[in-house]
């Protein structure tokens, strides 16, 4: 079930990938239920934020970067440690 509900906000973030990188390139948004929850600077307050609103941990946090763009390019691989500090 959780595997459906990524999908599904997976297709939504492509959707709406442009849009997002008008405004918030290289910053990290969390998607839960096709609704973007919030977008933040590091990995780690996405994660902590995104957990606390919806009470779960079947959130996408994705990346907002072109398509072909690594994710180290804007430093924010760098925050992937301490997501529970």
């Amino acid at each position: 079930m959780a595997e459906a509900y990524l999908e599904s906000d997976m297709e939504w973030f492509e959707k709406n990938r442009q849009q997002l990188l008008a405004e918030y390139r290289c910053q990290w948004a969390v998607i839960f239920h096709q609704q973007l929850l919030g977008v933040f600077p590091t990995f780690s307050e996405a994660f902590r934020e995104g957990t606390a609103r919806t009470g779960s941990t079947n959130i996408l946090i994705q990346p907002i970067l072109d398509v072909d763009e690594p994710v180290d390019a804007c430093s924010i691989g760098a925050n992937l440690v301490d997501i529970y500090a």
